[in-house]
């Protein structure tokens, strides 16, 4: 009830803002709570019902007193692939209802075990419904620095929450305040796993996107980025979640590597952190070792080291050739629409639910791979063009970061399956609103440059 008397609250207030012309201050409340999990229109006793997030009743206000004022919002600003989106939704619902009698349930959990293949159907058409409305909100901000900054310190801030839900939950006063900060997650001693008030997947995009943005404007906000920075590592720290861990560390070896390309890094300095390397492996064996979220590296490295680089992504692989061949065998190429779909036909495997490849095939077919695959390397591509060729620092920075960002957005999806948790959804389409920022930004300067010479 609390879940959704929050929920209500901060949508009526988002609601009143922008009847009364203040729409920045509502986004800036929609986009604050995106990383949050409580789930307003579900049953916490049976799971059962929208299983939207909170952020997802905020988009709905902002983007419904928005049309009521009449406020344009286009999301061919983005770019007119954008509307793919509306193919998907439209699809998807048509393909799952003509398939209604194959909605397995995803995963065999708590959860969904008792929702209904409409149900399912009726989720994740929501969860794409909510995507497009946010990108709708945000479309009109792509060039607004000023405003983007806030948007960037507004998340940013998130962090100081997630760290102090997993404060209380140290302290044992989790119960404080009604339970709102009460964090979810496993806890027993050999395998923790807490996420906070982050129930999703992505959590390794979460840490890296709160990075990203700290780095963008650390000029602006130095201390709180530093803090910011420091409180991300502490977070993924005590998660026991190894995906922030690696994710943070793929996008600092990313980071260094485009800016080595570009010269701006001396290869003295790399030479002088590899020196190091030893001296903190000493310390990994030592002390590090016994921190949870890395003591869970060890059956990872151990895999690695004899070879079986697919058991280490600790998905169940060993099902993988029995679903490859139901999907061959029992799933059309054009998938079977928004139907869980997670547990394949010939053998219990969640691994088609739990990665998101396997799952957009049974949803979407080779489309939907194909499109999933394009939007993911397009924008790579792109934003590694710019950074080497660029000859402006502050782009440079920006399409550095970013390009970093969106590798390890590519690099989750091997593990993650973002259609289970609509606040993931949410999550990737800011992570898309800042990747279109700047590449129609850029797109914009090119085009003005390329006049100005015309008219020379």
């Amino acid at each position: 009830m609390k879940s959704l008397l929050l929920s209500t609250f901060f949508s009526v207030v988002a609601f009143y803002l922008v009847m009364n012309n203040d729409k920045k201050r509502a986004i800036l409340i929609m986009i604050f709570a995106i990383p949050f999990f409580y789930y307003p229109l579900e049953n916490t006793q049976i799971h059962y019902g929208i299983r939207i997030c909170m952020c997802g009743m905020i988009i709905f206000s902002v983007w419904l007193a928005m049309k009521l004022k009449k406020i344009r919002m286009d999301l061919k600003k983005y770019s007119p692939k954008v509307i793919s989106l509306y193919y998907f939704l439209f699809i998807g619902i048509v393909l799952g209802c003509i398939y209604l009698g194959d909605g397995i349930e995803y995963m065999g959990g708590n959860r969904e075990v008792r929702m209904l293949p409409s149900g399912q159907i009726i989720n994740n058409s929501i969860f794409i419904i909510l995507v497009i409305l946010m990108l709708k909100v945000l479309v009109n901000f792509q060039h607004d620095s000023l405003f983007r900054a806030k948007i960037a310190k507004a998340f940013i801030l998130t962090i100081f929450v997630q760290v102090f839900s997993q404060t209380l939950k140290i302290l044992g006063m989790e119960h404080l305040l009604w339970n709102l900060f009460s964090p979810s997650g496993i806890y027993d001693i050999e395998n923790v796993r807490n996420l906070g008030l982050w129930g999703g997947f992505g959590l390794g995009v979460y840490v890296v996107l709160i990075i990203s943005l700290s780095l963008l404007y650390i000029n602006n906000h130095k201390e709180l980025s530093v803090t910011s920075i420091l409180l991300v590592v502490i977070y993924s720290l005590v998660t026991g979640q190894r995906q922030t861990i690696g994710g943070i560390a793929l996008f600092v070896i990313l980071l260094i590597f485009i800016y080595t390309l570009r010269k701006k890094i001396s290869v003295s300095y790399l030479v002088a952190a590899i020196c190091i390397l030893p001296i903190f492996l000493g310390f990994w064996s030592s002390y590090f070792s016994q921190i949870v979220t890395l003591r869970r590296f060890a059956p990872t490295i151990a895999y690695i080291q004899q070879g079986e680089v697919l058991m280490a992504s600790g998905r169940q692989v060993a099902g993988l050739p029995f679903v490859l061949d139901d999907l061959k065998t029992n799933y059309p190429l054009t998938g079977k629409g928004l139907l869980n779909l997670g547990i394949t036909k010939y053998h219990y495997s969640n691994i088609a639910g739990h990665v998101v490849w396997l799952n957009i095939y049974q949803k979407f077919g080779i489309i939907g791979v194909i499109y999933l695959l394009a939007i993911l390397l397009y924008p790579l591509i792109k934003l590694f063009k710019i950074s080497m060729k660029t000859n402006d620092r502050y782009v440079l920075k920006e399409g550095a970061i970013l390009f970093s960002l969106m590798a390890v957005v590519f690099a989750q999806q091997f593990f993650d399956n973002f259609f289970s948790f609509s606040n993931t959804m949410l999550l990737y389409a800011f992570v898309y609103f800042w990747i279109f920022s700047f590449l129609n930004r850029q797109k914009f300067l090119n085009t003005k440059q390329d006049q100005i010479y015309a008219k020379n």
